[in-house]
């Protein structure tokens, strides 16, 4: 795993709860994109919404109705504003989470992270739509998380599916 970037984050919660910390968010992202955009300074988002807009914004960009965990969004230009590279944006799904984390026995916070980190590593150029990529992509999802000192937690939350 390439060593972690410094990542500008840009964090918008239009869901009712907390999300993980700043710091893990800003490290995961780190990690998760160490290999991106070659070694330009780095900007990406996270937008964690309601079940609602989740919907809205996968019928969109998908033509799928319904929830989805994570979307994430590849942008790849520089940013006006702060001269970085914009990797693109990644949107979490909070009633998704909450689910999933029962299911779990996980930490709503837990699960989010998870869902940051997955959509991270699409921007990245992981895919995990054919079993062999998506073996490669559940791996990159436990390194990361194992770096940032989650443990055997990262087993349950990064299944082989």
């Amino acid at each position: 795993m390439a060593r972690p970037r410094r990542v500008l984050l840009m964090i918008t919660n239009r869901s009712r709860g907390r999300l993980p910390a700043r710091a893990l968010l800003e490290r995961a992202a780190g990690l998760a994109l160490g290999a991106a955009a070659g070694r330009r300074p780095l900007l990406t988002s996270l937008l964690c919404v309601d079940g609602r807009e989740m919907a809205r914004l996968n019928r969109r960009f998908h033509a799928t109705p319904g929830m989805t965990d994570v979307l994430s969004f590849p942008v790849g230009e520089r940013d006006e504003d702060t001269g970085r590279w914009l990797v693109g944006e990644v949107a979490v799904c909070r009633p998704v989470a909450e689910r999933e984390a029962r299911r779990r026995g996980l930490a709503v916070e837990a699960e989010l992270l998870l869902y940051a980190v997955h959509g991270w590593l699409h921007l990245a150029g992981h895919d995990d739509h054919r079993p062999a990529d998506r073996r490669r992509m559940r791996a990159a999802e436990r390194r990361v998380l194992a770096r940032l000192g989650l443990g055997g937690q990262w087993e349950r939350m990064c299944p082989d599916r």
